[in-house]
């Protein structure tokens, strides 16, 4: 046996490792960094930026907070 028939298993994983990431760099490069938040609060009309109103821990609390 040859050193690439004992390997196979291993170089047909290190290819498809290659190209999940090369998909992956032309998605982010397609889309970039925004959230999916970010990209489409305009299109349901919600207003963009950062929200108002009380955090916790980077997480906001949304309507009456007593509730």
């Amino acid at each position: 046996m040859s050193i690439v028939e004992e390997k196979k298993g291993l170089i047909a994983f290190g290819a498809i490792l290659i190209v999940v990431l090369i998909a992956a760099l032309a998605a982010y490069q397609m889309t970039g960094n925004m959230g999916i938040e970010d990209r489409f609060t305009t299109a349901v009309g919600l207003p963009s930026g950062e929200e108002e109103g009380e955090t916790f821990s980077g997480f906001s609390v949304e309507g009456d907070p007593v509730l």
